[in-house]
């Protein structure tokens, strides 16, 4: 009798939380998207940002080595990156990879999806900007391979990287132009730089 007791309260236990964890799993969390759920609107104000973070990195990291470069003083520069970087310093090869290119093809594919093609003309604007800040800070580097999932990505000559980001500067020429499909998110939710003006945006690759 003790040990049915025991199978009984067992079996209780087992369906009881395997019922918990279905109604668990039916809400997905606002606050913590994945890579599927996240929008592409709530995606493209981060990946300006933090592009416009990087560009401000490249300025101080480049105006501060040529300080250093020209200066006449044998002093140490206290806001040297080149040789006095504390571990507050990012770079903006850092800061390009982790926190902007590291986004564009998803957002570029979850846009294509929807028809949304000005997210996708912003999504080729900002890896042309980006890699060809790159390509003058670090000549040659990872670029075709460079946002796949390759653990140790090929590099790329200058030629090959200009090239493709002039085949992206076009193609978001074409994208701006087009209309978006009926129902694709609306371009001035996400859009910091230009408020959705897809107009704006032809001036700017164009510029």
């Amino acid at each position: 009798m003790k040990n049915l007791i025991y199978i009984i309260f067992g079996s209780l236990v087992v369906f009881g939380s395997a019922s918990c964890k279905k109604w668990l799993d039916v809400n997905t969390d606002p606050d913590n998207p994945n890579n599927e759920s996240v929008l592409v609107q709530d995606r493209l104000p981060w990946i300006q940002h933090f592009y416009t973070y990087s560009a401000g990195v490249t300025n101080f990291r480049t105006s501060c080595q040529a300080g250093v470069f020209y200066s006449n003083s044998a002093a140490a520069n206290a806001f040297s990156t080149t040789w006095i970087a504390s571990s507050g310093n990012v770079t903006p090869y850092q800061t390009w990879f982790v926190e902007v290119a590291s986004n564009l093809n998803d957002m570029y594919n979850s846009a294509q999806k929807k028809g949304a093609y000005y997210y996708m003309g912003a999504a080729d604007v900002v890896s042309a900007l980006g890699f060809m800040e790159m390509l003058d800070l670090y000549g040659e580097m990872p670029y075709t391979q460079a946002l796949s999932d390759q653990a140790s990505p090929a590099y790329d000559n200058g030629k090959t990287i200009y090239y493709g980001c002039m085949a992206k500067l076009d193609e978001a020429i074409t994208l701006f132009s087009k209309t978006q499909e009926p129902g694709a998110p609306s371009f001035a939710e996400g859009d910091m730089w230009n408020k959705g003006d897809a107009g704006k945006w032809i001036k700017f690759v164009m510029a």
